[in-house]
């Protein structure tokens, strides 16, 4: 199994066509290919949890990014431990610490941190990833988001294409050296490139290139053992047009006011003086920390957090506010005015327009579109954008929409989008298919348990893919095992691994990235 985060459609059939991709173009033409849809939020570590769970975040409970919320229910990887199946992880994405296999895990990703000891299960295979890799890191290091913000692409890429190769790398050696009856390893790089590169072809590639060569060796393993091969994204990717900002949106239609900054904060906001440049500023000055220790919180809260940002929101206080891509959160406690701003809010949103062009397509109040023990947990209001549009938390006095150029920010040129991709090959594929049913992102854990002869719970909203099976193969002709299971029965209880430096740090990366 390969996991590719924010792979797209788009870009992988435009490399397909220019003859960048010759291997996939094969394992396509002799295997199955569909969209594999992803779901409210339609984030990393919400999508990845749901391909391994088999449920929507309602259940497996985790609505958005961050360390805010943990996993609770049992993923694939333990489902085939339990079953005495051996595998062999590396770098997921949405798991950390790594589990306690019948294997090796390595956990990885935006879930990890930087500084994390603890992120190889059993932990003396560390040694042996130091043999294949010295000083691996594993999580896109700090370089990245430092070059990118100085529009210095050609070293940020460099950064990600090592990243790269050190997990493609550990991959491969780990799978000479020891058994196992799954594999998978994660690359987080094309949902990162897409953010960044999406207008910026020889990147990608470049990228995409690299990546068919890899697909090349698996391929190799796959057809001199007779295995079967899935590739699954998260979610897909698109191009960036215009940015909406639905705080800005907020107070312009008069549902909300936010509180404003003081007359030194929005001075400060009409120039280039914002707190990222003071700590990269202080940071080559050998200041940081010490400044930091001696500078009262109040005159912090001053410095603004983003160019031209005049306002700010108080999550106690404020009745609506969007704190998390795609979301809106409500601050009523009166049943009924609450219905009323959610109704309110909702309909403004479906009725937002730019020219002739719908802005959001689709939204919803969270239990509409999440079920399970855990839907209380999600942001109130769920919404999606339109192709062409991006989500964005900040605030300007002008515009709820806006273009790249009045946005002022050259790096975030593409966003994710609800398509991703699927694709099946092996001894036991259909060949030349392709699929056009609606295939969800919590099929994917039934299937491959279905695949490994583990009966399926109950509680699980995946089913089985048997449309990738040829008439032939046994996986087609068995019949569905399916245990019933209440979920409540297999909620796991769970401890926050992360300290708090940990946690500041994650949070920082993600609103780097833009995603809160």
């Amino acid at each position: 199994m390969i996991g590719v985060d924010g792979a797209s459609w788009t870009q992988i059939d435009h490399f397909i066509k220019i003859g960048k991709m010759p291997n996939l173009e094969k394992i396509i033409q002799n295997g199955v290919r569909a969209t594999l849809n992803s779901y409210f939020p339609f984030s990393s570590d919400s999508s990845w949890l749901s391909i391994l769970t088999g449920t929507n975040p309602g259940k497996h409970g985790v609505p958005e990014l961050g360390t805010k919320f943990s996993n609770k229910l049992p993923i694939l990887w333990e489902f085939l431990s339990k079953n005495f199946k051996k595998t062999i992880i590396v770098n997921d994405l949405s798991t950390y610490p790594p589990l306690n296999l019948d294997g090796i895990m390595i956990s990885g990703g935006e879930s990890t941190p930087q500084d994390s000891k603890k992120f190889v299960y059993p932990e003396e295979i560390m040694n042996e990833i130091n043999s294949i890799c010295e000083n691996y890191i594993p999580t896109i290091p700090k370089e990245y988001t430092k070059f990118v913000k100085e529009l210095n692409f050609e070293d940020a890429f460099s950064v990600m294409e090592k990243y790269d190769k050190d997990v493609a790398n550990i991959f491969f050696q780990l799978l000479k050296n020891h058994k196992w009856e799954l594999s998978c390893f994660m690359l987080e790089d094309p949902d990162i490139l897409h953010h960044n590169f999406w207008d910026k072809e020889k990147f990608l590639m470049k990228f995409y290139s690299w990546f068919d060569q890899i697909i090349g060796q698996i391929k190799k393993i796959i057809d001199d053992n007779g295995g079967d091969l899935i590739i699954v994204s998260d979610h897909g990717g698109g191009g960036v047009d215009k940015h909406f900002l639905p705080n800005t949106w907020l107070q312009h239609m008069g549902l909300v006011k936010f509180s404003q900054h003081d007359i030194v904060t929005k001075s400060l906001t009409k120039t280039k003086f914002t707190r990222d440049k003071l700590r990269n500023d202080l940071e080559k000055l050998h200041l940081r920390n010490t400044i930091s220790k001696i500078t009262p919180k109040i005159l912090k809260k001053k410095i603004p957090l983003h160019k031209d940002e005049s306002n700010f929101i108080d999550e106690n206080k404020d009745k609506a506010f969007s704190k998390t891509y795609g979301t809106i959160s409500i601050n009523e406690n009166d049943p009924i005015e609450r219905k009323e701003l959610i109704d309110k809010i909702i309909s403004g949103l479906l009725s937002l327009k730019d020219g002739n062009k719908q802005v959001v397509l689709e939204a919803h109040k969270r239990e509409e579109v999440f079920h399970g023990p855990f839907v209380e947990r999600a942001r109130d209001i769920q919404f999606l954008l339109n192709e062409g549009y991006r989500w964005s938390p900040y605030f300007r006095d002008t515009s709820y929409l806006i273009s790249n150029d009045e946005y002022g920010d050259e790096i975030r040129v593409g966003d994710h989008r609800p398509e991703g991709i699927l694709v099946a090959y092996g001894s036991n594929m259909k060949k030349g298919e392709i699929l056009t049913k609606k295939i969800m992102v919590w099929d994917i854990c039934p299937t491959i348990m279905h695949m490994f002869d583990i009966p399926i719970p109950s509680y699980m909203d995946g089913k089985p893919l048997k449309e990738i099976f040829h008439d032939e193969s046994k996986y087609q002709s068995k019949d569905l095992e399916i245990i019933e299971q209440k979920i409540e029965d297999a909620i796991k209880s769970s401890n926050n691994p992360y300290t708090d430096e940990q946690e500041k740090e994650i949070e920082k990366e993600l609103k780097d990235l833009g995603y809160i």
